[in-house]
């Protein structure tokens, strides 16, 4: 095997002992070989760095950083990028897995097209059923260039996928060009960092193939939390993120830029106010709900919108098991 690192994939790991390993034997059966592991462990609690230290200790590709104090995934995500050596870098989340074929595609997409970065369409693994579900994007069609004003558009997940949950490749070389890291969100990190590398400028493409099986969060048969996640929902910091955007690079922006970035940020307040409906709803205040409903009647459609994609999850021909 030659030393040479082509890809350098980053895992950010807090508390993600019982489900690491499928993670990392995700990245071992990777058709392309040339590439490093580096896990993070975010000052974990549980046996997370003993199962990153196993993998290393029998493979040499796989490295393990320890941070000594959480600092949540974008601390974890800047320490692994300090420290890779490949031409690409690479996101895993330790709750999910890559198809065999998914690095030595992507690569090869990306030079093809000569992209800075480049993001695979996802199979969403429902967390309740332990199944895939449905892919995130149609499965048809070519590659497609992603702009700043479709990222900000379609990273609403009341559009049934969300485009801030990609997870591209990066080339290496950009990112030492635009010079930037992950601001330190514990929500919403990944967007920001990406519509950032877009303001700059960055040629980013998305292809339909899925090659990344990402879990959801939140179940959409049952509505329960995923136990592997680690997310907080915090829809004021997602609002100040997508605003950020705005604050730092106004002058670069056309008013199509703008009015995508406003358009999303009101509805995150819609989101935010769907959570105050469920509440409601959850404490029988009924006059209340009826309130909120009249000031916020987007939440209708969100409702609607969740019980069709409750539908589709249950239905046994939509689910489908990558081999």
């Amino acid at each position: 095997m030659s030393d040479k690192v082509i890809v350098s994939v980053v895992i950010p790991a807090y508390n993600a002992a019982g489900f690491l390993a499928n993670a990392v034997a995700s990245l071992q059966a990777q058709t392309l070989t040339a590439w490093e592991a580096i896990i993070v462990d975010d000052a974990s609690t549980d046996d997370t760095v003993a199962v990153a230290e196993r993998f290393a200790e029998v493979d040499t590709r796989v490295r393990v950083l320890k941070q000594a104090q959480n600092g949540g995934p974008s601390a974890a995500r800047n320490a692994g990028f300090a420290v890779a050596r490949g031409d690409w870098i690479a996101l895993l989340d330790a709750d999910d897995v890559y198809l065999p074929e998914r690095l030595s595609s992507m690569i090869a997409a990306a030079e093809r097209l000569g992209a800075d970065m480049l993001a695979d369409n996802q199979w969403l693994r429902d967390p309740s059923l332990g199944a895939i579900v449905r892919s995130g994007l149609p499965r048809s069609g070519g590659p497609k260039k992603i702009s700043l004003t479709e990222f900000y558009l379609k990273s609403l997940s009341a559009s049934g996928f969300d485009l801030g949950t990609l997870k591209p490749i990066f080339r290496k070389s950009f990112l030492a060009q635009a010079g930037i890291q992950y601001r330190s969100f514990r929500y919403g990190e990944d967007f920001v960092f990406f519509a950032e590398l877009l303001a700059l400028g960055a040629q980013a493409w998305r292809i339909p193939e899925p090659y990344y099986v990402y879990t959801l969060t939140v179940s959409e048969v049952d509505g329960n939390k995923s136990a592997s996640s680690r997310t907080l929902t915090n829809y004021d910091l997602l609002l100040i993120g997508s605003n950020s955007i705005m604050d730092r690079y106004e002058a670069r922006l056309s008013e199509t830029e703008k009015a995508a970035i406003r358009t999303r940020a009101f509805f995150i307040e819609e989101y935010k106010s769907a959570t105050v409906f469920k509440d409601q709803r959850r404490r029988k205040q009924y006059l209340r709900m009826l309130a909120t409903l009249l000031q916020h009647p987007f939440i209708v459609v969100m409702i609607l919108r969740g019980i069709r994609w409750r539908l589709r999850a249950m239905l046994p021909d939509q689910r489908f098991v990558p081999t």
